[in-house]
């Protein structure tokens, strides 16, 4: 890895994660999500996926685990 890179490490209930409508926050969402925040820290862009996927599901219940692992060398 070089200064800059990113490493991420998630199971696929952040992207199978479901809203009230059956919908998946899906791989395009949460790829977005990452590229919008690459110049955050880990610990920043973090809390932002995850406020964003709360959003997202809302009261929905929640079927699957959800976990998410963000690395930046420096």
């Amino acid at each position: 890895m070089r200064t800059g890179d990113w490493l991420v490490a998630f199971t696929d209930g952040v992207i199978e994660a479901e809203n009230s409508r059956q919908e998946e926050y899906g791989e395009v969402r949460f790829i977005a999500m990452l590229h919008s925040g690459v110049m955050l820290s880990p610990s920043t862009l973090l809390n932002s996926i995850l406020t964003d996927l709360d959003r997202f599901v809302g009261s929905a219940p929640q079927h699957d685990d959800v976990t998410c692992m963000l690395l930046k060398a420096v």
